[in-house]
């Protein structure tokens, strides 16, 4: 299914590689399910040896639908998304920011899964945020026909995340505001709790380490780098002006580098990989 959306979207055909990052799947087994698709008459393939590529049959009775479907499958989804940016944005600062977590964040959900909204209150009296935030994702539920979980929460919450919660909520999907990992750390220059100042120095060094992990994911999997370009894509519409200009430089990076150059420029200790590590739209992995 997520092959057949990737073509069904495509203009142009897609070779094997870039068809596993876009489809978000493991690249060993693309050219398993290409065959399927292909011994089916569903797909065909254009070119020969390294060139090949692949593209959904026009003569296929239900090309057209099939890309109708994908298309407002798509719309939908966006929609939605911006239904919920609107509904958090409407209660102002008392909703520090938003993000949808679990397998709807993941691309991993099935029928029936609910979309598990997450918001950052900003005030521990929370009672008419929740009351408010409800009422208007019941509507969201009646017009879409998709479930929502609300979860409000607070600094101190997330202060409180064991390691391998954080690390779930790292692949959390941003709707409104900063990404949730903005709120994981003191800023460098905030005294931490043990009233000792955390230096730059200390900041970039952990930031290198982060580099380096996703330096070597991209290595093992190297559509790490298409799953980092579409969440910049959904982060744009939620972006500050100046978190705009930080994504438009890394979707430039991500979208004209070979994936080694990309690894070199995360762990380059220079003045720009210093820079850019500060804003890296990468979530780490486990090996």
């Amino acid at each position: 299914m997520r092959v057949l959306r990737v073509l069904a979207l495509e203009s142009v055909p897609v070779g094997l590689a870039e068809l596993a990052e876009l489809a978000e799947l493991q690249p060993r087994g693309m050219k398993r399910v290409v065959d399927t698709l292909e011994d089916a008459g569903i797909v065909e393939s254009v070119g020969r040896g390294s060139r090949k590529s692949y593209r959904i049959r026009a003569q296929v009775p239900f090309v057209n639908a099939l890309q109708t479907l994908f298309v407002q499958e798509r719309e939908r989804a966006k929609t939605v998304l911006g239904e919920l940016h609107n509904i958090v944005q409407s209660h102002g600062s008392t909703a520090r920011a938003a993000w949808i977590e679990g397998p709807v964040a993941t691309g991993e959900d099935r029928m029936g899964d609910a979309i598990v909204l997450v918001v950052l209150a900003s005030d521990s009296d929370d009672e008419a945020l929740r009351r408010n935030l409800r009422a208007r994702l019941n509507d969201i539920q009646v017009r879409f026909d998709v479930p929502v979980e609300l979860r409000v929460v607070h600094q101190a919450d997330l202060e409180a995340l064991r390691p391998e919660d954080r690390a779930v909520l790292d692949q959390a999907r941003s709707v409104a505001g900063p990404p949730p990992r903005h709120f994981l750390d003191p800023l460098p220059d905030t005294p931490a709790r043990s009233g000792e100042t955390r230096s730059h120095a200390g900041r970039d060094a952990q930031l290198l380490d982060r580099a380096l992990a996703i330096a070597a994911q991209i290595a093992r999997d190297p559509s790490t780098i298409g799953r980092a370009k579409r969440w910049i894509e959904e982060r744009r519409p939620v972006a500050s002006p100046s978190e705009q200009v930080e994504l438009q430089e890394w979707y430039d990076i991500l979208t004209t580098m070979s994936p080694g150059r990309v690894r070199r420029l995360l762990t380059q200790t220079g003045e720009r990989g210093t820079r850019l590590r500060q804003s890296m739209p990468f979530v780490e992995e486990a090996p």
